[in-house]
């Protein structure tokens, strides 16, 4: 199907919004956005993630980071996040280094500074001027620089974590986290693409 450049920005940016709402803590009602380039965005996302997160490598990379991280220490709700979002990252800070893959991204962050009324449409009522502070807030960010590196890596862990009582991530384990996120790093950086390659085809199945 043929969509307008527009339309295929709004599609780039739903694909993000599902995680733009989870860093503000923000609860989407997504089927408001049914329909809608947006709303067919936020399926890619989630359906993405199904592929991705079912993925047999990422599955096994993420175990053996997480028993790595268990027999040096880390508890195992710390453990158990920092294998899967810290995988996450590595494999981003290898996309970021890709220049469409990058300018993909930038396109879909510069689509928040639009502000398209569907962007509102998809949280609560009393929840959309908090909302608003927060798109604008990211979108100012960028593409993040330091994904590439274990231990920026590690200390962005620590601080996501930090006010989840069941992940939080000792400070002494830091250090940790980032040599078993060094150590695994080849083979992440080796994969990356090819991973993102297998998710599209799956993806195709369903698009």
């Amino acid at each position: 199907m043929h969509r307008s450049p527009d339309q295929v920005d709004e599609v780039a940016l739903g694909s993000i919004v599902p995680d733009l709402a989870a860093w503000g803590r923000f609860r989407l009602v997504s089927r408001n956005a049914d329909g809608t380039a947006l709303g067919l965005g936020i399926a890619i996302h989630h359906q993405t993630d199904t592929e991705f997160h079912s993925d047999p490598w990422f599955v096994a990379i993420q175990t053996k980071i997480r028993s790595d991280l268990e027999a040096l220490g880390v508890g195992r709700g710390p453990a158990r996040a920092c294998a899967h979002v810290g995988t996450e990252m590595l494999i981003d800070g290898e996309l970021c280094a890709d220049p469409y893959l990058s300018q993909a991204a930038r396109a879909a962050l510069a689509v928040i500074s639009a502000a398209p009324d569907g962007l509102n449409q998809i949280v609560s009522a009393d929840a959309i001027s908090d909302w608003n502070l927060h798109l604008n807030s990211v979108a100012s960010f960028g593409v993040p620089p330091d994904y590439h590196d274990p231990v920026a890596v590690a200390s962005r862990l620590a601080r996501i974590l930090r006010g989840r009582p069941r992940l939080k991530l000792d400070p002494d384990c830091v250090g940790v986290v980032a040599d078993i996120l060094d150590r695994h790093h080849p083979e992440i950086g080796d994969t990356a693409h090819h991973i993102v390659d297998r998710v599209a085809q799956q993806l195709e199945r369903h698009y």
